[in-house]
């Protein structure tokens, strides 16, 4: 492979620097309306760290995360009723947060107002002007009783209609064969969503990917997903009832945890998860989920919440080694792709039959859960016969088991779970949240996840993809000298006792993070990033058993965001990447980036435009970019070797019931003849997207 030059295009890096400059200077005379919400970007940048740590740029959806807030800005929580459930839901505040205010309340009553906040402690200017637009200080109302009348007058319903195409057609649709695509190039999307109040809610979602067929084939019966649930709570003694699909996550996820779960951001205080219980589900992915009935029961003290699932998912078949069954799996898909006759061959080829429960006592700032689940397959899992695989589940039954507490004592918060599989593998951590001052916060985890630790569902804190072979230490500290400014960092120190997917050996790595932002007016918001993450890789051989060797990665990010007048806003972003290994050449990464916002108040439409560039000198030193979208809220991109991004997205409000989406990108690559890889490549340098929704409220 030909050696490419770091050399970035030096007139359009100036050109970028003098947009800012001039937009500085102007910003100072504007007015302070904020285009972009900071809780959006505070999500952002989570899901960007999610994604560099998992490098699941393809299988990422993340609609559930805006559906929450939009929830809540539709029917804001009330702080005097809120559970600790519905306040970490918010994912706004840590849990340390929710206690002192939960404590607030019992000691002193109900709030008077949202303002009453700065007087708990762990409650800034910043983080209450965060969590305005989604919670309301009011009346302690009296409980909803279900009546048709009330859900049918109160309701409100919203039909979206998606769809997406890259107009270049890919290896997939143009070479006939087995890997061929058999359907149309095009993503469709649908969805429903019924809403009343915060009683009950319904709706349903179906997509067809790119490349699946569509009323023809395989689908005749249209698209290739479909998904939906019933909603109901507060009913009396039943806090919660969804049939349909749903998530369940309780504790800190080392038992049961469906759907996301962040781990290491910006945000050093909050990596305590709060199970937020059952869920309906309403993402885009077709794999993690849960498919039957779920309830939870609420007793004084005590939740109960069963589930039970019974549902089919895509994993690879292959003749099984024992004499009892004829197939096996030997790995479980997650994809959700049914593009060509062996992804149509792995569709719904293993039946997934799941049933569990928990049941939780919370008395003022103590609690502690019990959960359990057992998982059956229809097959047993039979994994190929590799070293790194040698203490992964096998057979056809797995139960899990564990127990989770949390309590508050001043400024303190204690949290952890101890959690056992079927084969005696065992998984826990304990971790510490503390406000030692207005100003500085610290946080301390310590996790210990055994290399036989098997659970096909569990989601805690780590450095790797799985929650086993881990152990760690990690320490984390939050600092607000100034209102305008604040600074938090982390350093993760963590070790692999068994090998694990490239990597031949036990390993070990640490992870720092240092992060300051500065608020220079009400207009001018700038932040600073720097990460240092080291771990172990196979050494590049052609040999079955290679040695590891130390990577280094470096990552440097500079952001400003501006508003230049009150209808336009800015935000460039500077990136660095340098990613040495030992014994190979360094390579490095850089992008620029500029985006402009424009909306206009009480104008119909708004208008976002982005342009980066980007220059790597291979795959290792690639840069994840994340773009607003519309209806999975992401577009996450990991730009490698030399090229350039452009994007225009425009939103219309036709009336105050519809509202038309249209989105355009385009990637450019000067120094590549094709992109992608396999079916998914598209000859020549360039790759052109279109996509549009369509939005009706009633």
């Amino acid at each position: 492979m030909k050696k490419i030059i770091f050399q970035p295009q030096k007139w359009i890096i100036q050109s970028n620097l003098w947009i800012v400059f001039f937009a500085l200077l102007f910003s100072y005379k504007v007015s302070s309306q904020e285009i972009l919400s900071d809780e959006e970007l505070e999500i952002d940048e989570k899901v960007e760290m999610n994604v560099e740590n998992s490098d699941a740029v393809e299988n990422s959806d993340y609609t559930n995360l805006f559906e929450i807030l939009q929830a809540y800005h539709k029917n804001k929580l009330n702080l005097n009723t809120a559970t600790a459930n519905d306040l970490s839901d918010l994912q706004l505040l840590n849990n340390l947060q929710i206690n002192n205010l939960l404590n607030h309340i019992r000691e002193n009553g109900l709030l008077l107002s949202v303002y009453e906040l700065q007087t708990i402690d762990g409650f800034s200017e910043e983080i209450i002007q965060k969590i305005i637009p989604y919670i309301r200080v009011g009346k302690v109302e009296e409980k909803n009783n279900f009546s048709l009348n009330k859900i049918f007058k109160y309701g409100k319903s919203q039909w979206t209609s998606a769809f997406e195409q890259t107009l270049e057609k890919s290896k997939g649709y143009l070479i006939p064969g087995k890997t061929s695509y058999l359907g149309s190039p095009q993503k469709i999307i649908e969805r429903y969503k019924f809403q009343s109040s915060n009683f009950v809610s319904a709706g349903f979602t179906s997509k067809k990917d790119a490349g699946e067929e569509f009323f023809s084939g395989s689908q005749k019966q249209g698209f290739d997903f479909y998904s939906g649930y019933l909603s109901i709570k507060n009913n009396h003694f039943i806090k919660n009832i969804i049939v349909g699909d749903y998530q369940a996550s309780f504790g800190q996820g080392l038992t049961t945890w469906t759907g996301f779960g962040f781990g290491k951001s910006s945000d050093v205080m909050n990596i305590a998860k709060s199970g937020a219980g059952i869920r309906p589900y309403t993402s885009l992915d077709e794999i993690n989920f849960f498919r039957g009935i779920a309830t939870t029961f609420a007793f004084k003290r005590f939740e109960i919440s069963t589930f039970i699932s019974d549902k089919k998912t895509d994993a690879t078949i292959v003749p099984s080694l024992n004499e009892k069954d004829s197939l096996a799996v030997s790995s479980i898909k997650q994809g959700g792709l049914h593009r060509t006759i062996t992804e149509l061959q792995n569709k719904n080829s293993l039946q997934e039959k799941i049933f569990g429960g928990n049941i939780t006592y919370q008395k003022n700032n103590f609690s502690i859960g019990l959960t359990a689940l057992q998982t059956n397959f229809d097959k047993p899992i039979q994994k190929k016969n590799i070293l790194y695989n040698a203490y992964d589940f096998s057979g056809k039954i797995n139960t899990n088991a564990g127990i989770n507490y949390g309590f508050s004592h001043r400024n303190f918060y204690f949290f952890g779970e101890t959690a056992i599989s079927q084969n005696g593998g065992f998984a826990y951590m304990n971790g510490i949240l503390a406000s030692l001052s207005p100003t500085v916060s610290f946080s301390v985890l310590h996790r210990n996840y055994s290399r036989d630790y098997q659970n096909f569902f569990s989601k805690g804190f780590s450095e790797n993809t799985k929650t086993s072979n881990e152990k760690g230490i990690y320490f984390g500290i939050e600092m607000h000298p100034f209102s305008n400014f604040s600074i938090s960092a982390f350093a993760d120190y963590f070790q692999f006792p068994w090998l694990k997917y490239l990597v031949n050996a036990p390993s070990y790595g640490n992870d720092f993070l240092e992060n300051a932002s500065y608020t220079l007016s009400s207009s001018i918001k700038l932040s600073v990033k720097c990460r240092q993450h080291k771990r172990f890789k196979n050494m590049p051989s052609a040999g079955l058993i290679n040695g590891i060797l130390p990577i280094s990665q470096n990552n440097y990010r500079f952001q400003i965001q501006y508003n230049a007048r009150d209808f336009m806003e800015f935000m460039n972003r500077l990136e660095y990447v340098n990613y040495i290994q030992t014994n190979t050449v360094p390579s490095n990464g850089f992008l620029i980036s500029q985006t402009i916002f424009l909306k206009k108040k009480n104008k119909p439409f708004s208008i976002s435009l982005n342009y980066t560039l980007f220059q790597t000198d291979d795959y290792n030193s690639r840069i994840y970019f994340l773009e607003n979208d519309f209806y999975n809220r992401y577009s996450i991109s990991d730009f490698f070797y030399k090229g350039s991004s452009v994007s225009f997205s425009g939103k219309y409000e036709l009336s105050k019931k519809i509202i038309l989406s249209v989105r355009a990108t385009q990637l450019f690559y000067q120094n590549k003849n094709n992109i992608g890889s396999g079916s998914d490549e598209i000859s020549g340098n360039t790759k052109n997207t279109v996509a549009g929704q369509l939005q009706f409220s009633f």
